[in-house]
């Protein structure tokens, strides 16, 4: 399989060997899964919101608050 990432991948066996050892682990596998499902989920956050004004303060609220994603499904819940 290194072989493969290797050569279809264009990526060292260092970096093969890793890929691999990361995709395999129960503790990372599901990691890559997380960007996507957050890209979806804060796309709508900040789309609902009226103005871009309004969005910008929203950004700046990911970067100064603790928000789980639990906290912004009820936001747009509400």
């Amino acid at each position: 399989m290194a072989a493969y990432l290797q050569r279809w991948g264009l990526i060292a066996e260092r970096s093969a060997r890793q890929s691999l050892r990361f995709v395999g682990s129960p503790l990372w596998r599901a990691y890559i899964s997380t960007y996507v499902e957050g890209y979806r989920l804060l796309g709508q956050w900040l789309d609902r919101a009226e103005s871009r004004p309004a969005r910008l303060d929203r950004f700046g609220r990911l970067l100064d608050e603790p928000l789980t994603p639990s906290a912004l499904r009820r936001e747009l819940a509400a």
